[in-house]
């Protein structure tokens, strides 16, 4: 089975996690890069990188499955 994703909007933010918490700190900045990589907004704090909720689920989902592609899958919550 491959790992999962789950992303949800928590605080106005989606956020990105794995079913048992937090992404890694490796990951985070990976993702991070991807994000600088690509120009799309996001926000880092306390609780790690957001995106804002008013972004549209589809726009969010399609550079999410990119990024985590062969790697995880991403499920909305």
């Amino acid at each position: 089975m491959m790992n999962q994703r789950i992303v949800r909007i928590t605080d106005g933010y989606w956020r990105i996690a794995t079913p048992d918490g937090e992404i890694c700190a490796e990951e985070m900045t990976n993702l991070k890069c991807y994000l600088d990589e690509i120009r799309y907004p996001y926000e880092i704090d306390q609780h790690g990188i957001g995106i804002h909720g008013s972004i549209l689920w589809n726009e969010i989902e399609e550079r999410l499955l990119h990024f985590y592609d062969g790697i995880a899958d991403v499920i909305p919550f």
